[in-house]
């Protein structure tokens, strides 16, 4: 008879009791990602022709404190041809850059703007830019 009730009645309580203790043990507070904001160029697949001057402006905000702000261009090949990085080591960050775009033929590049905060939690924006020669 006692095993009956164990098997029938608390058994069951047991379980519902052991996952509530495991549902409530995650009720962690999601880590905040950088907020990357680009205003120039106003569209993620902007044209430039050889000898343009790329201009980038733009702003990296977050509840947690910036530590690193990576540019990098990759060519089609994934290969980096430009890198440029930063240590703001604060909530707030104004992107304010420009860069030469120099080619002797039709090129596809991707530019990454990567940004961490204290917990390495990353934001990453990207845009696809088209030179012509």
């Amino acid at each position: 008879m006692r095993k009956q009730f164990f098997t029938y009645y608390l058994q069951p309580l047991f379980a519902i009791l052991l996952v509530c203790i495991f549902c409530s043990c995650n009720d962690e507070i999601p880590e905040s990602k950088p907020t990357i904001t680009i205003t120039v160029p106003n569209t993620r697949a902007p044209l430039y022709y050889n000898l343009d001057t790329m201009f980038l402006i733009g702003s990296i905000n977050d509840k947690e404190i910036i530590k690193k702000v990576e540019y990098r261009m990759e060519d089609k090949n994934m290969q980096v041809v430009y890198s440029k990085s930063f240590t703001p080591n604060s909530t707030a960050f104004a992107i304010n850059d420009s860069l030469p775009l120099i080619v002797t033929d039709h090129t596809n590049y991707i530019f990454y703007i990567i940004a961490t905060n204290e917990s390495l939690t990353r934001g990453e924006y990207s845009l696809f830019i088209h030179v012509m020669p």
